[in-house]
């Protein structure tokens, strides 16, 4: 006889019924746990993604949608992984904030689908005995239906907040690094991403850090170059010990700067060269082109693409990190060509677009026309690592001024 977690004991002659589902609340669910560990949750639905398609082990294919829910406990939404059969739950759209119980959910960090790239949360994930509740009961249920009830503009405002967020997406808006610092954990979601426009300083040759680490997570390693371990980090059994690089560097316009950290094929975008060029010991006269490309990167304004750590979500951290950049080669040297200019950075930032005015549609926006394949244009100098959004040419009227 073996017990697995659907095995629920009872007494033998007993006429009580088999206890209901523990809720818990987004606050309450545990960041760490084990393995087998499982929590039943209850929440307000506010987005609903597509049903995609994902490659599991053995090449197998999995389908998964991702459901979005909030309660009275967490500013952070929280992020419900269904799979396979359960993917399908939610082929018609759920009641005005529905209250929707999940069972047997067990703790990940998972990467998000938005439109055409990742992005890792925090979240929650089905297991073989999920259950999905469409009319919970219980104390806790009827307590959130109170909260919800007569908190309709809070609910309305976190959901047009995650249609906008998706939305904008398919754009790339620049704004100012103050709006950037100005953004805090109660008012940021983990998918919401900003372009800046900025200068770099600090960003040598010199001051970049090299090491052996895992191919997966990056985390250094003690072991030997291309050898193949198990990665105590992100316990991928087939890590391989590849060179890796870190850069450190302040990025700053007209309003504000922030320090971020760039790493591998980002600082091999800014030198030209590749991981194992840089990796090796420089010549003299590579040394003086480095030199030369810092220079350059103090003076000609690059994009650059942030988005927050999975802290976000995790625990209520708000902490930028760099995802992408965006070098225009052709850029004019004019160091007066620095920052947007606020006003227009603002106002693009907070208006909604018109597909956004009904935000009580729950499902997926439908992906705009916008190409989002990777490619490369031999006709123009611009350059993105990685590709993930389409470039918009450069509005002159965006001039920038530098800080003093």
């Amino acid at each position: 006889m073996k017990f697995s977690n659907r095995t629920v004991g009872q007494a033998i002659g007993s006429s009580s019924k088999a206890s209901g589902p523990m809720y818990h609340s987004i606050a309450t669910i545990p960041r760490t746990t084990g393995s087998y560990d499982t929590f039943d949750i209850i929440g307000v639905v506010l987005f609903i993604g597509d049903k995609r398609m994902v490659k599991g082990a053995f090449e197998k294919q999995n389908s998964v949608s991702e459901i979005i829910i909030t309660d009275h406990s967490s500013h952070q939404p929280l992020t419900v992984s269904a799979w396979n059969d359960m993917a399908d739950f939610f082929k018609t759209k759920p009641a005005e904030n529905q209250i929707i119980g999940f069972t047997s959910l067990r703790v990940t960090s998972h990467n998000v689908y938005l439109l055409s790239y990742f992005v890792l949360c925090f979240g929650l994930s089905t297991t073989m005995s999920f259950l999905i509740i469409p009319t919970p009961t219980g104390d806790k249920a009827d307590s959130l239906s109170h909260w919800s009830s007569s908190h309709g503009s809070l609910l309305h405002g976190r959901k047009t907040q995650i249609l906008k967020t998706r939305m904008l997406l398919n754009e790339r808006q620049l704004t100012i690094i103050a709006f950037i610092k100005s953004k805090t954990a109660a008012n940021t979601i983990q998918e919401e991403q900003y372009w800046i426009k900025a200068l770099l300083e600090n960003c040598s040759y010199n001051d970049k850090r090299k090491f052996i680490g895992c191919d997966q997570c990056n985390k250094k390693t003690d072991n030997e170059r291309n050898a193949v371990f198990e990665c105590p980090w992100c316990h991928k059994k087939e890590s391989v010990a590849k060179p890796r690089l870190a850069l450190t560097f302040d990025a700053h316009d007209s309003t504000d700067s922030i320090q971020l950290t760039a790493f591998n094929d980002t600082i091999a975008e800014f030198f030209g060269k590749t991981i194992d060029e840089l990796y090796s010991p420089a010549t003299y006269e590579h040394i003086e082109s480095y030199q030369d490309i810092a220079q350059s990167l103090r003076v000609k304004p690059i994009e650059i693409q942030l988005g927050s750590t999975v802290a976000l979500s995790k625990s209520g951290v708000l902490k930028w990190v760099l995802k992408s950049i965006a070098i225009a080669r052709d850029t004019s040297t004019n160091p007066q060509h620095l920052a947007c200019k606020s006003s227009d950075t603002h106002s693009s930032q907070e208006s909604i677009p018109a597909q956004l005015t009904d935000a009580t549609s729950l499902h997926a926006p439908e992906p705009s026309s916008a190409s989002h394949k990777v490619e490369t244009d031999t006709h123009s100098s611009e350059q993105i690592v990685p590709a993930s959004l389409t470039i918009a040419p450069y509005d002159p009227n965006h001039h920038l001024h530098q800080r003093k």
